[in-house]
């Protein structure tokens, strides 16, 4: 087997060494002439492309953090996409977590005896926790007497996204399910913050507006759900822009920071403002085109 390439991590460095940009580039390819004259296809990472045009989007992950009041940023290959634990640990026990992707996936836990020997075996047959809750588990945090978990299923792009309530009696209650209803959305999870009432969980992607035969239309959207500490789960803000595959999170004041693909957004939580950061050269934004 070949030596496999290590892939670039780079010091933590103050945000305003950053450079503003205009929109939104994490999704943004570079053109053939761009990708040929610097062998961009020997040194990246390859996300995805076009045929046609040749233009190809590679991952060049910017990963930020909070250092008291100051926040961070670093070019970090190995950190594309948000951490998933294996495991979560809570006021309530330890939970295993099975996210495999689009396969079956559940969240579980060991030493339940609430369930029948037969459904025992059952769950042995397939391999799964004697205490479980289907879903693709990402993150898991305690509020309140309460811990809460969030699934999110992003394969082929369908954005499953929900919230669990959990009780010292392990009895899990949906707060929040976007396939449910006649509500179509597609969403990602961005990260949580703690605030004065409990924890803000952000998810952002699109819905559906309007359907007319073979035509689609979608509006951009990020919505805030605010926890309480009483269990409580409510949509206290939501907004017509999307924050596309955040790699990280952190929260300083009123402002929450994502590392992305190229860039880095900045969102005022309390006025959807949103600004754009990237360590780009002129040249490396001039190269930029839509891989669509």
């Amino acid at each position: 087997m070949g030596e496999e390439k290590i892939k670039h991590t780079s010091e933590w460095r103050p945000i305003s060494e950053l450079r503003h940009v205009q929109s939104d580039i994490s999704l943004l390819g570079y053109n053939k002439e761009f990708i040929e004259e610097h062998g961009l296809n020997e040194t990246k990472s390859f996300h995805w492309g076009s045929m046609s045009t040749g233009v190809m989007c590679y991952f060049e992950p910017l990963e930020v953090r909070a250092n008291g009041d100051e926040i961070l940023w670093r070019y970090n290959e190995n950190h594309a996409h948000m951490d998933v634990p294996e495991q979560f640990e809570t006021q309530l026990g330890i939970f295993n977590n099975h996210n495999h992707g689009e396969f079956s996936s559940w969240l579980g836990r060991d030493g339940y005896d609430g369930c029948s020997e037969e459904q025992k075996e059952i769950n042995r047959l397939l391999g799964r926790d004697d205490y479980f809750i289907e879903g693709n588990y990402c993150d898991m945090f305690d509020c309140g007497k309460y811990s809460f978990a969030i699934s999110n299923e992003m394969h082929m792009g369908l954005g499953m996204f929900k919230i669990i309530r959990i009780d010292k009696n392990l009895e899990a209650v949906t707060m929040y399910d976007n396939y449910k209803g006649d509500e179509h959305t597609r969403l990602e999870y961005a990260g949580r913050f703690h605030n004065s009432e409990g924890y803000v969980v952000i998810t952002s992607g699109s819905k559906e507006l309007e359907r007319k035969e073979d035509k689609r239309e979608y509006q951009k959207i990020t919505f805030l759900f605010q926890i309480d500490r009483k269990g409580n789960c409510r949509i206290s803000k939501e907004w017509n822009f999307s924050i596309s595959s955040a790699n990280s999170m952190a929260a300083v004041g009123d402002y929450v920071y994502f590392g992305q693909n190229k860039m880095i957004t900045r969102l005022d939580v309390k006025t959807g403002e949103i600004r754009y950061f990237t360590d780009k050269t002129d040249e490396e934004l001039a190269a930029l085109v839509s891989v669509l």
